[in-house]
């Protein structure tokens, strides 16, 4: 069954990065009139052609935005004539992902369109969207241990997805109106049957309980998404909504969830639904010694620019703070008596 061409038939999951979207996206994809793939990503590349920034291309996509802003300048309808193109154009491969089933409805899961939520209801008025989030520190200590481990630099890849996506989610929540539906991680987990009924209606299709026991049903692992731990369970499990705790004694994550946290504040915590205070009080209680702090790094430092940017001393000294927290400060001392050799 085809879509219809303003996107009635659509549905996007959006979320920041590590907020079991991949979770939900599989549960949401059980339901025998719900077709869902690997994060797509279709949508993001033909709506920042219509952005000065935001795209780095060996052809030089300022240029290309300059061009592509004079021609459509010399259309009759201008810009929405490119929006109803990419309506025409995307909506037929959204069309012909639905061919070959017996699905009514579409899921596009990919987190990352955060970004794009006006132009996606731009182009997709009648679509229906899903923005799932999740406690702030939950998904800063998921990054870490996925994405991060000790190569601390690399989080500065992450930095919008930490710093712009909280703020872009709850402006989508208000400007989408009765189009999203707003769900949070542990209550997915935690009420599962409740929570997939409500989204459910949402979505426009009766309750199927199949979704919560998603592992049981044939499926498909997706290269795209939680790799582990969706696969190796067979329904949602609210163990994980307090593994940022446990994690908080680690002295740089410490770090990095405090600065998060008030990078964050009271105010974005309440509208995501979270306790702000309640979050620094188990901070404070995990609160590491001055010595354990000494070597740490904080988030500015690790977000400020791309890795590829920074000068050759910065790497040394994050690899240099990493052993004596391995080895302590005499181990340094050895080490550097190597000639600071920090490569190795």
């Amino acid at each position: 069954m085809q879509s219809s061409p303003k996107g009635r038939n659509l549905v996007f999951i959006v979320s920041q990065p590590r907020s079991g979207s991949t979770l939900l996206q599989q549960m949401m994809g059980v339901h025998p009139n719900i077709h869902t793939a690997s994060e797509p990503w279709l949508m993001l590349p033909p709506i920042y052609a219509l952005r000065s920034e935001g795209v780095e291309t060996e052809y030089n996509a300022q240029w290309a935005h300059s061009a592509i802003t004079s021609f459509l300048k010399g259309l009759p309808d201008g810009r929405e004539e490119y929006i109803q193109g990419l309506r025409r154009m995307y909506q037929g491969l959204y069309n012909h992902a639905l061919q070959d089933t017996r699905a009514s409805i579409f899921v596009d899961k990919t987190p990352r369109y955060y970004l794009i939520l006006p132009e996606l209801r731009r182009v997709f008025p009648e679509a229906k969207f899903i923005l799932l989030v999740r406690h702030p520190m939950a998904v800063l200590s998921s990054m870490l241990d996925a994405w991060v481990g000790d190569a601390w630099l690399t989080l500065a890849r992450f930095r919008i997805d930490l710093l712009e996506a909280p703020g872009l989610l709850l402006r989508g929540r208000t400007d989408l109106g009765d189009k999203a539906s707003y769900v949070r991680y542990e209550d997915l987990v935690g009420a599962p049957f409740e929570e997939m009924r409500r989204l459910c209606r949402h979505v426009g299709v009766e309750f199927y309980p199949g979704m919560v026991r998603y592992g049981e049903s044939e499926r498909s692992q997706f290269a795209y998404g939680d790799q582990q731990t969706v696969y190796e369970r067979s329904k949602p499990t609210p163990e994980f909504t307090e593994a940022w705790k446990h994690r908080a004694g680690c002295p740089q994550h410490w770090e990095l969830l405090s600065d998060y946290a008030r990078e964050l504040g009271p105010e974005c915590f309440k509208a995501l639904g979270y306790d702000y205070a309640d979050s620094l009080r188990i901070l404070n209680e995990k609160r590491p010694s001055a010595a354990a702090r000494g070597l740490v790094f904080s988030l500015s430092q690790l977000t400020e620019c791309p890795p590829q940017d920074r000068s050759r001393w910065m790497h040394r000294l994050v690899r240099a703070a990493h052993h004596v927290r391995q080895t302590g400060i005499w181990g340094l001392a050895k080490y550097a008596a190597r000639g600071l050799n920090l490569s190795s």
